[in-house]
């Protein structure tokens, strides 16, 4: 999509004429599809103005490139298997959380449970340094 164009797009954005607009914030939210959850009826693929969502193994996929913010997608979804980006830190994270207890429940020793919670928080923090080190990089970026 042209530079143009998508300066466009975050014009209307900002005008408020998307319902995936928030109130309280100018920004516009990519929709996000949770696969578990599409039942591939392809409502959303004949719904979309943009042609920004395709089916891929049996799930709706949509192109960040070509979508357009409108939230039709959202709307037609009768399983509310298509959500705002924003919803996807709650989803990850009760994902996590439900891996994690999935692997204490495999150990029974308390030192053990330890050693895995540990192990953990450890990986975590190094995830988190490094999504940080990313971020502090991309900000340099001037486009």
């Amino acid at each position: 999509m042209g530079e143009k164009v998508k300066d466009q797009l975050h014009k209307i954005c900002e005008l408020k004429i998307f319902p995936l607009q928030t109130p309280k914030s100018k920004r516009c939210y990519m929709p996000w599809i949770l696969k578990k959850k599409c039942i591939a009826c392809k409502k959303c693929v004949k719904q979309c103005p943009a042609d920004a969502i395709s089916m891929s193994k049996d799930k709706a996929v949509i192109d960040d490139s070509t979508c357009i913010f409108c939230g039709k997608c959202m709307k037609v979804c009768p399983v509310h298997a298509i959500l705002k980006d924003r919803d996807k830190v709650k989803v990850d994270v009760e994902s996590n959380i439900k891996s994690f207890l999935k692997k204490m429940k495999k150990h029974n020793g308390s030192a053990t449970k330890s050693h895995i919670l540990k192990r953990e928080l450890k990986q975590l923090e190094r995830q988190k340094k490094i999504i940080q080190g990313t971020i502090r990089e991309l900000k340099r970026f001037k486009p």
